[in-house]
């Protein structure tokens, strides 16, 4: 399958309020594990995600950007 686009990956994380593991978030995404880490460092080191205690969450407006561009 084609990578995902971020913004689908952005919605993807921000589906749920509980956040998602990394292990979790790689397989609900349905990339592949190198892709998936390059493009969580991007979007970690570009302020747009964020871990607290094991598990991603995306700041709120990073996800009403991404919703926006539907």
């Amino acid at each position: 399958p084609a990578p995902m686009r971020k913004q689908d990956m952005l919605a993807l994380l921000a589906s749920t309020d509980a956040g998602w593991t990394w292990n979790e978030w790689r397989l609900a995404s349905g990339v592949e594990k190198a892709f998936f880490n390059r493009r969580l460092r991007r979007l970690t080191a570009e302020g747009e995600v964020f871990k607290r205690e094991n598990r991603y969450f995306t700041y709120p407006a990073v996800v009403d950007i991404a919703e926006d561009e539907d």
